[in-house]
């Protein structure tokens, strides 16, 4: 399955093969560019832009896969348990506050009393739920290693 909402895509800075005829199969810059626009929806925006909310652009930018990998990974708990893993990925949140706290325990503890069956999944597959939608965009998996797990889980 592949998910996309191009009406919340946002330029990546400094990326001319936006603006002319480039083959991007072949153009590299677009790979190596920053995001600075704030996009999507608020309660499911990553923490690294969540931080700027108020400013309505981030100052030194993100980068948009470590961005794409944390809402896979919220597209991934929806699907698994029929419901969004946390209110906003916050700190002040109470089930998002545990993957700030790297408390993984906490917060499948908290889903459990939410009536969530989390114990008919693998270890696995908690934990893959878990990295992707890590608070530190840097130890979250890249699209192709997630790519990579996923095919193993299946």
């Amino acid at each position: 399955m592949r998910i996309a909402d191009l009406g919340l895509s946002a330029p990546i800075d400094g990326c001319s093969c936006l603006n002319e005829q480039h083959d991007l199969n072949n153009h590299r810059c677009c790979d190596l560019g920053k995001l600075y626009q704030i996009a999507g929806t608020e309660c499911l925006l990553a923490p690294e832009i969540r931080a700027y909310l108020g400013e309505g652009k981030v100052h030194q930018g993100y980068d948009g896969q470590a961005v794409d990998v944390f809402n896979a990974g919220i597209v991934l708990f929806n699907l698994l348990f029929a419901t969004g893993p946390f209110h906003s990925a916050s700190a002040d949140d109470d089930y998002y506050k545990h993957i700030f706290e790297n408390d993984s325990r906490g917060f499948w503890n908290k889903q459990v009393k939410r009536n969530l069956d989390v114990g008919s999944l693998s270890p696995k597959v908690l934990k893959l739920v878990e990295c992707l939608i890590d608070a530190d965009p840097k130890r979250r998996p890249s699209v192709q290693m997630t790519i990579k797990i996923t095919k193993r889980l299946i």
